[in-house]
């Protein structure tokens, strides 16, 4: 014998409670959250490790500049001495290491003036210049990935412009296309260069 009682629980319950269709639309999104979520786990993973990569590799930045400045000035007697062309096989295993570590060279001559990429040291006027340029690198920078380590300490190239809402910025002497400095004084006489003495 049947409870009436426990049957209209059951039905109300049904009546209630999710449908099969609700369910398995709830299970779908739950899956793709998850997956949503493995997703940003391993994108934040290999950040992290590009970031470490990235602190361990900063020291050896000066090694490298240090070996480039050496065989830049490589005596020409010692160019075939086989003792140099040991240390200069040792220097391309080192730069293919660390390239198949993702470390890539930043600024090369010739290229356009990016100052997200470039640190400009020095500008060299050249008004037949069609836009600012790479003219010398004098320190290379660094990639790793998406990621600037060191920007890349460059001489820049082209014409002199002036900058928005900067007078000041146009060369001060047409002649030569170089703007000179002006007179610094302290306020002393002895330090005015107009003042004889």
């Amino acid at each position: 014998m049947t409870d009436p009682g426990n049957e209209d629980r059951s039905e109300t319950y049904d009546a209630v409670g999710p449908t099969t269709d609700e369910l398995l639309d709830l299970l779908r999104r739950e899956r793709a959250d998850f997956r949503n979520y493995q997703r940003r786990i391993a994108d934040e993973r290999a950040a992290d490790a590009e970031s470490i990569r990235g602190k361990v590799l900063e020291p050896i930045f000066p090694l490298l500049d240090d070996l480039r400045r050496a065989f830049a000035d490589v005596p020409p007697d010692l160019e075939d001495d086989p003792w140099a062309q040991g240390i200069a096989m040792l220097r391309s295993r080192l730069e293919a290491t660390l390239a198949g570590l993702g470390l890539e060279l930043v600024g090369a001559v010739g290229e356009p003036f990016d100052p997200a990429r470039h640190e400009a040291i020095y500008h060299e006027p050249d008004p037949t210049g069609a836009g600012q340029n790479v003219a010398v690198v004098i320190r290379p920078g660094y990639r790793l990935g998406e990621r600037l380590l060191r920007p890349a300490e460059v001489v820049v190239s082209g014409p002199l412009g002036k900058r928005d809402g900067d007078p000041e910025a146009e060369p001060s002497h047409a002649s030569d296309g170089v703007r000179q400095p002006e007179p610094v004084t302290t306020g002393h006489p002895n330090d005015d260069p107009q003042a004889g003495g």
